[in-house]
């Protein structure tokens, strides 16, 4: 076992060492080109405190290197214009006077000083990253890339919410009736509306990556090509920052609520997605029954014996109809089947089938559900 966790272990730190710029690129919110919210017309300033710069774990020694750039592009987001350094010309300026990074999480403190360096605001973020522990030497893991994004993306969409910061811009002329997302252009819907989003349900933020993962090979491999499927991850990158862990909502209702703001459902419109899967669910193998024994001695060894138990496939999918604001359908599937391991100097497992039975089941259910006819 403890050969196995070895190995493992070091071809995940090759693997993440031999694409860690590729993933860097991806996964950092520049990635994503722009964020669905409102710009106000106002220049600031950004400053790193003696020491964020520096930021970094055990595993990873340069996180500190793509905060600065991360954080302008997120106050590029929602400010005309962003410089580093301050002056008096500028409308106000934002600190990062710490930064700290544990197990996949970055925390920072904020401050913001208006034009005459009076203090208006000061606050702390915690992007999570942690779904993703990928340990190695690398220029930054992707726990922190991901960590960079959340933490960019709390800071983009609490800006508004905070009532020293309102009474900030409100002194500059800006008033805030509204506190949702706004496009930057107008967009135009796609010729038809065939293609379905495929994203973790809420409750699976903690192992979304996973999550998302099972359900294009559960789900997406099984409808394309006659249904076409969009990954979470474009999801993520089309509606930044709003699919974020920290910022999205918390339950399919609330992400149904949502999806119908303006901003959001024009994005959705312009991709032609009408309907959005939310998928959960896991294949679990329990060997509860009978025993095997292993042991060696004298330059020999093996196991002898016999278990055996069950296999159970069990996955769920929530049909949201994004153009009539409602729930199509919550399909479930699911198999189970024996499995046995006799072991005779090495065990050897007979797994019985059930993940593709079930998904081919909850992808026969998830086509009916969007393929029915509705009223336009």
């Amino acid at each position: 076992m403890r050969l196995r966790s070895f190995v493992a272990a070091t071809l995940a730190v090759l693997a993440a060492a031999g694409c860690a710029i590729p993933v860097l690129q991806r996964e950092l919110p520049q990635a994503t080109g722009s964020a669905l919210v409102e710009r106000w017309p106002l220049t600031v300033g950004l400053v790193l405190a003696p020491g964020v710069e520096a930021t970094q774990d055990k595993y990873v020694p340069d996180i500190g290197a793509s905060i600065g750039p991360t954080l302008a592009w997120a106050l590029e987001q929602r400010f005309q214009r962003v410089v580093v350094g301050s002056a008096p010309e500028h409308a106000g300026t934002f600190t990062v006077v710490g930064a700290a990074a544990s197990g996949g999480y970055l925390e920072f403190e904020i401050a913001l000083e208006d034009a005459q360096g009076r203090e208006i605001d000061r606050w702390s973020i915690k992007g999570n990253g942690a779904s993703v522990m990928v340990q190695g030497m690398v220029p930054i893991g992707l726990h922190y890339a991901l960590a960079l994004r959340d933490a960019s993306a709390i800071l983009i969409t609490t800006l508004p919410d905070r009532p020293h910061i309102r009474g900030w811009l409100a002194a500059h002329g800006i008033d805030m009736p509204a506190d949702g997302p706004a496009l930057r252009a107008t967009l135009t819907a796609a010729a038809d509306d065939t293609r379905v989003a495929l994203l973790p349900m809420p409750s699976s933020a903690e192992n979304r990556i996973l999550v998302a993962s099972r359900a294009r090979t559960c789900l997406g491999a099984r409808l394309e090509p006659a249904i076409p499927t969009v990954e979470e991850e474009t999801m993520r990158h089309s509606l930044y920052p709003w699919l974020e862990p920290s910022v999205a909502p918390a339950s399919a209702p609330a992400l149904l609520d949502f999806l119908g703001e303006p901003a959001l459902r024009a994005v959705l419109e312009h991709m032609g997605i009408r309907y959005v899967v939310l998928f959960s669910g896991d294949t679990k193998t329990d060997f509860d029954k009978g025993g095997i024994l292993c042991g060696g001695g004298f330059g020999a060894g093996g196991c002898f014996g016999f278990s055996w138990g069950t296999r159970a496939s069990s996955f769920a999918a929530i049909v949201l109809d994004t153009r009539t604001g409602t729930t199509a359908g919550d399909p479930q599937a699911e198999r189970t089947a024996s499995v046995y391991m006799p072991a005779f100097i090495l065990p050897i497992p007979l797994i019985g089938a059930t993940e593709g039975e079930a998904c081919d089941e909850l992808a026969a259910h998830v086509r009916q559900l969007v393929r029915a006819p509705s009223p336009k």
